[in-house]
């Protein structure tokens, strides 16, 4: 198990290196980001598109990862609960998320600006969630490993919408402006 463990830390870490070696990337040559995706049907360089891909394969592996490295660390089964809501409750946000843009627009396809919803509260509700389910499953596991692939992924997504804004800015203009003015890009405020 010792052995399972090992090569599916390595393999999540090397792939959540490539997701953020592809943020690196978009900042570099903005031209060759595969996030977002490009709007003038260029296809990118295979390994461009591998980067990008990588972090789906991430979070894939850092689930199993969970389960083969579960409960490495003692940690109190109330905390464990908290993890589990933490993760679920996250789950539900990003999936509000989703479902209020839409899967195409997730994915990057064109649409109108979004204000309803998770959205009213935050710009990158979906990201935001992502982080929370990533962290609430290193508590949940009680996995040490999972809590590093947690770091790496809180990594790509606070890096994606500073890749992804621009592009935002470009397409919906003032009404986007207006809109970060109005909206945190990561945390909802608290109604006052």
């Amino acid at each position: 198990m010792a052995t399972i463990r090992l090569a599916l830390a390595i393999m999540t870490y090397a792939a959540l290196l490539c997701a953020i070696a592809g943020r690196i990337l978009s900042y570099v040559r903005p031209a060759l980001s595969a996030w977002p995706p490009p709007d003038d049907g260029r296809v990118l360089p295979l390994p461009v598109r591998v980067l990008e891909r990588s972090f789906v394969v991430a979070q894939v592996l850092t689930l199993l990862l969970a389960f083969a490295d579960w409960s490495a660390l003692e940690v109190a089964g109330a905390v464990r609960i908290a993890g589990a809501v933490a993760f679920f409750a996250g789950g539900a946000w990003a999936l509000w998320g989703v479902g209020v843009l839409g899967n195409d627009a997730t994915m990057g396809a064109s649409r109108d600006l979004e204000f309803n919803g998770p959205y009213r509260f935050s710009r990158n509700p979906q990201y935001s969630a992502t982080i929370v389910v990533a962290w609430a499953l290193a508590v949940m596991s009680a996995s040490p490993l999972v809590g590093v692939a947690a770091l790496g992924i809180t990594i790509v997504m606070i890096a994606l919408p500073f890749a992804e804004e621009p592009w935002l800015r470009q397409r919906l203009g003032d009404a986007y402006l207006r809109y970060c003015e109005t909206t945190p890009r990561f945390v909802p405020r608290l109604p006052r």
